[in-house]
């Protein structure tokens, strides 16, 4: 069980948080008492979401659905959709001195935001430097993201996305890590602008595909994937489990 304590979530909440997806390992009737040896006190699971069976008895043994997600995968074998020029956007590489301007966009992006907000049990405080602190990793720690992208409105930050590139059986892949607009600049188009630089420079970067995770309610980026021709290709849940309550 040692192999599965998430070292920075235990960090951030003062106590042993494991993340296991192996629905085996969590059906296992020896479950509780593994977290108990290792005093693990919450478990965090993704599972496709096309495995209802296996939801309905995770949900039946304790655990609680926190949020659904879409995967969007972008094969590049068609045309990028790219946006007419606006004057008041430019897109630019992100730099340390960003930093500031991330973490601010991110501590109001993702207010009650994602599966750690929705589950109330977590302290809120510390559920709220989530977001700020792994929006200033993606500058600062080279594992975290290999390209990260600034949107500029008017020469005031107005938002970002990152990206990780990966390699899966032979082909290359970049993944979004994480994007935000600030929330007084959206509907302005700049989510799309970002969204449309991370293509191009994918199709640079001699890419197989593009993918990125969205919340299943986030209706805005579900469109603005949607509309420059990604394809819904998967979805997973997230769940929680608390062996004591």
């Amino acid at each position: 069980m040692k192999d599965y304590i998430s070292r920075l979530d235990t960090r951030r909440f003062g106590f042993n948080i494991a993340r296991i997806d192996d629905p085996r390992i969590l059906l296992d009737p020896a479950l509780d008492e593994g977290l108990k040896t290792q005093n693990i006190a919450l478990v965090i699971t993704r599972i496709d979401s096309r495995e209802s069976q296996t939801l309905d008895s995770l949900h039946a043994a304790g655990f609680t659905i926190e949020d659904t997600q879409f995967t969007y995968r972008f094969p590049y074998h068609g045309p990028i959709l790219r946006q007419p020029a606006d004057p008041h956007i430019t897109i630019r590489d992100a730099t340390a001195d960003d930093i500031p301007g991330f973490r601010e966009i991110a501590s109001q992006a993702f207010e009650n935001y994602g599966h750690y907000f929705a589950d109330q049990r977590l302290d809120r405080a510390r559920c709220r430097e989530i977001y700020p602190d792994w929006a200033e990793r993606t500058l600062t720690d080279p594992s975290a993201a290999t390209r990260v992208f600034v949107a500029e409105y008017d020469r005031r930050l107005a938002g970002f996305l990152s990206f990780i590139l990966e390699e899966k059986a032979g082909e290359r892949y970049a993944y979004g890590i994480m994007g935000a607009v600030s929330p007084g600049l959206r509907g302005k188009n700049i989510f799309t602008h970002l969204a449309v630089e991370g293509l191009l420079w994918g199709q640079q970067e001699n890419l197989n595909w593009q993918e990125h995770n969205v919340l299943t309610f986030n209706q805005p980026v579900n469109r603005v994937f949607t509309k420059l021709g990604f394809q819904q290709v998967s979805s997973f849940t997230t769940l929680h489990y608390w062996p004591e309550a």
